[in-house]
């Protein structure tokens, strides 16, 4: 009997969280170990993943900038797999919605990025959240406030001397906190009603 074993893991990275997911697929009689990794591997996430500007550039749609150096590519080759056996279905842009639904990107369609596990599937990496949550607006935001401080406390004292946490935070309560952690909410759920995880095995949610 194959039983598919998921290990929800969260990364805090700068102000986002990335759900990283490792699913591994192996026979009763099987020992604990590298053997258990020898794929078919599929990576899914968003640009964190994928990697755009890092070269070189490869993989269609060309629309998802992957790069041959990101890190499902790395792990593949350290786990010696061959190109058929591993599938980076990453892409720019890509929030949750697309795991389960085409991506429309300027250069391409990416099919549904689930739609690669097969039952053959052993691992499984997941690197997303960001674009779910809003990270480039909320950057780019927390720049310009940031700056605008800076200019305003040259003349004058002001009483707010983290704008950024305080546009964030509100009563003791962080907005952005809460998002992600219904984010991650959202993506166990989601593996767990996926036909291909084996519901017997569990989840476990480690980080933060």
């Amino acid at each position: 009997m194959t039983h598919l074993r998921v290990v929800l893991t969260g990364i805090l990275l700068s102000v986002i969280v990335l759900t990283a997911a490792v699913a591994e697929t192996r026979q009763d009689s099987d020992t604990a170990g590298d053997r258990d990794l020898q794929g078919p591997y599929v990576a899914l996430g968003d640009s964190y993943t994928s990697g755009p500007r890092i070269p070189a550039q490869s993989g269609k749609p060309a629309g998802c900038d992957r790069s041959d150096h990101n890190y499902p590519t790395l792990l593949a080759a350290q786990l010696k797999l061959t190109p058929g056996i591993f599938r980076d279905m990453s892409c720019s842009g890509a929030t949750t919605a697309d795991f389960t639904s085409p991506q429309s990107t300027d250069n391409g369609r990416n099919p549904a990025q689930l739609s690669a596990l097969s039952r053959r599937t052993r691992l499984v990496t997941v690197g997303i959240g960001g674009n779910d949550i809003g990270f480039s607006s909320m950057l780019t935001r927390c720049l310009t406030m940031g700056t605008a401080y800076k200019i305003i406390t040259r003349s004058k004292d002001v009483s707010v001397d983290a704008p950024c946490r305080e546009r964030y935070v509100k009563d003791g309560t962080d907005s952005t906190q809460q998002r992600m952690t219904a984010l991650g909410t959202e993506l166990s759920d989601l593996l767990r009603r996926h036909p291909l995880i084996d519901h017997g095995a569990g989840l476990v949610e480690q980080g933060s």
